[in-house]
């Protein structure tokens, strides 16, 4: 299974120290012709699924009877993701003439 794009640095050792980052950095590989408004689209989609999944787990943990609905909503945007990503066509090119 593929997790990272990024090799490895030699010498890196696994250990059971908490570390957090100042930032995280989620990359969407596209193809160079894919349309911009898709892409912010897919922007907003994702981080609203991420904000969704973290609300989801963190209710189950502490207050599970109201964790449901944030599945729910997170549910539909991963399906929201992949419809944009499948509807996605080449560039159309229309004829001067509209008939």
């Amino acid at each position: 299974m593929l997790y990272t794009k990024r090799a490895v640095a030699d010498g890196t050792a696994l250990d059971d120290e908490l570390r957090e980052s100042e930032e995280y950095i989620i990359e969407l590989e596209v193809p160079s012709d894919f349309s911009e408004s898709t892409v912010t689209y897919l922007e907003q989609l994702i981080h609203n699924l991420l904000v969704y999944y973290t609300l989801w787990h963190w209710l189950l943990i502490t207050k599970p009877e109201g964790a449901a609905k944030w599945l729910d909503q997170a549910e539909s945007l991963a399906a929201s993701c992949r419809r944009s990503l499948s509807r996605r066509c080449g560039r159309t090119r229309r004829p001067l003439q509209p008939f």
